[in-house]
């Protein structure tokens, strides 16, 4: 997937004493454009355990994940009419706004049934949980039947 470098990311170096990363004297600077992807790796901060979310560019380069933002699939084309024309994609990311939402929804449509009901505490968890999962199922349906957008300007 490809990345684009928001502020200025150092490269770093793996330190395995003390398993954590060091600031190489290379970095990306703002605005490059990166292809890697996302990595969790164990190690250390301040003596405690810690993941670190790295992101491996395909040179093998590591950089913070922080410091990137992913790209939006867009194409811009130009007609032979001199129109300029807008083709945005949707995103392939796994949570969206549209799935959070439905989520919550789900679960507090869940929460407001079992207070209806006067159920106990286990079972308006139980329901709690039961609509959550089905908003959920609800935003993905949603978000694939999205469609993709394209403008003429």
């Amino acid at each position: 997937m490809k990345y684009e470098i928001i502020e200025d990311a150092p490269i770093l170096i793996p330190n395995k004493e003390h398993r954590n990363f060091t600031h190489g004297k290379d970095m990306f600077p703002k605005g490059t454009i990166v292809d890697g992807e996302l990595i969790l790796i164990k190690g250390l901060r301040k003596g405690e355990d810690f993941e670190y979310r790295i992101l491996r560019t395909n040179e093998g380069e590591l950089i913070y994940i922080n410091k990137t933002k992913p790209m939006k699939n867009v194409e811009v084309t130009l007609g032979a009419d001199g129109n300029t024309t807008v083709v945005k994609m949707p995103n392939e990311t796994n949570m969206t706004i549209i799935i959070a939402s439905a989520t919550a929804v789900g679960a507090l449509g869940g929460f407001m049934f079992a207070r209806k009901k006067k159920y106990e505490t286990k079972k308006q968890i139980l329901a709690v949980a039961i609509g959550g999962v089905l908003g959920y199922i609800v935003g993905r349906v949603i978000e694939k039947n999205k469609s993709v957008l394209i403008q003429k300007r």
